[in-house]
């Protein structure tokens, strides 16, 4: 993902590059929003790559988002196909969970477990 981001700020720093005739277009706007909606959910599609995100996880954000994806074969054009930014909150809300999962298993594992025979 870190190639991904990097050839996303490529592109932008190749577009503010252009001569300021060429930046009046509507054309060369419409470039630079895509681009920097492109970068800003990178940023969720990194945290949905985390070890924190189970595949119930997955399961439970393709219901919400009313797709069905072959996880094994999921691809980041599928990801960018649902609109990203128009479904920010229902993906941070899964990355909330999948996280304060993770947290809690990581918190009971350092707990330790003391068995009484009766």
């Amino acid at each position: 993902m870190s190639q991904i981001r990097q050839s996303l700020d490529t592109l932008l720093n190749q577009l503010n590059d252009l001569p300021v005739r060429l930046r009046t277009y509507s054309s060369y706007e419409h470039v630079k929003r895509v681009l920097k909606t492109y970068t800003r959910v990178n940023v969720l599609v990194v945290e949905l790559k985390s070890e924190a995100v189970k595949e119930r996880h997955w399961k439970r954000l393709m219901r919400q988002l009313r797709v069905s994806w072959v996880l094994p074969d999921l691809t980041l054009g599928q990801l960018w196909d649902v609109d990203l930014v128009k479904n920010e909150m229902i993906i941070k809300d899964v990355l909330l969970v999948a996280q304060g999962e993770m947290a809690l298993e990581e918190f009971l594992k350092q707990v330790p477990v003391h068995f009484e025979s009766r």
